[in-house]
This record gives structure tokens, sequence and C-alpha cells, in this order.
């Protein structure tokens, strides 16, 4: 079984974060928010991206203000392990931030949320083979 890939978010995506669990539910990829993560027990920054396959983080003006969400993202990014979304458009954007997938209902929506399944599942297969051994005996 795979790692979950784990949705960061604000307080103020709480319903976004929910509503896109779901969503990847539809599409069989397990996901925690990142609530349910830190309910599993402390983990430092780097632990909590590397137990994961995977972080999506939802861009809000509160993410940006909360300093522990943008270090957990920027480092989810650093190490290739993030991706970012917007469910409504997002303003004033740091500089760390990766252009986002946008989720807005929308006539590119359905290819966004293709583009973001290929990125989500290519971390899930990078995850997958960093757990097999190199060597079949």
């Amino acid at each position: 079984m795979h790692s979950p890939i784990i949705i960061l978010h604000a307080t103020d995506a709480s319903e976004l974060a929910q509503e896109l669990q779901n969503m990847l539910l539809d599409e069989e990829i397990f996901s925690l928010t990142i609530q349910e993560t830190l309910l599993q027990g402390p983990l430092s920054i780097p632990e909590l991206v590397a137990s994961s396959s995977g972080v999506i983080i939802v861009l809000s003006k509160l993410l940006f203000e909360d300093t522990i969400c943008s270090v957990i993202a920027q480092h989810a990014l650093n190490v290739q392990k993030g991706a970012c979304v917007q469910m409504k458009t997002v303003t004033d954007v740091p500089k760390w931030v990766e252009k986002p997938f946008n989720l807005e209902i929308g006539e590119m929506t359905e290819v966004n949320w293709g583009f973001l399944m290929t990125k989500l599942r290519s971390f899930l297969n990078f995850n997958e083979l960093k757990t097999e051994p190199l060597w079949q005996e």
C-alpha cells in the first residue's frame, strides 16, 4: 500500500480540502488532511514529508500567514514532493509557490485535474520504487 498523499491547508480552506479528499478517493488515491496526519503523532517537518507519497498544497491567504504550513509547503516543493492547487483564485502569492493547478470550475478544470492526477500518480509510483528492492533473488 502506498503512503498517503497529505493535503496541506489552512483553516480557511478546510472545506476545500475535504472536497479534494473526496475527489481523490473517487480516483482511488488515499489521502489525509494535515489534521488527520498530525493526529497520528508528532513528526518533524522532514519526517512528515518523507512519510508521505506527496503533499498537495491548497493555496489560501491563511496558508501563507501560517509559518508552519508555509515551511511544510516549501520543504515539500524543495524535495519535489509538492503540488500546489487553487480551488478559488488566490492573489499575492509568495515567490516560493509554483504555478498551481487551477481547479476552479471552468473550461480548463478537467484538463488541470488530469494534469494533477498525473503528477500525484508519479509521486505514488516513485514512492513505490523506493520501497521495492533493486535486485530480486
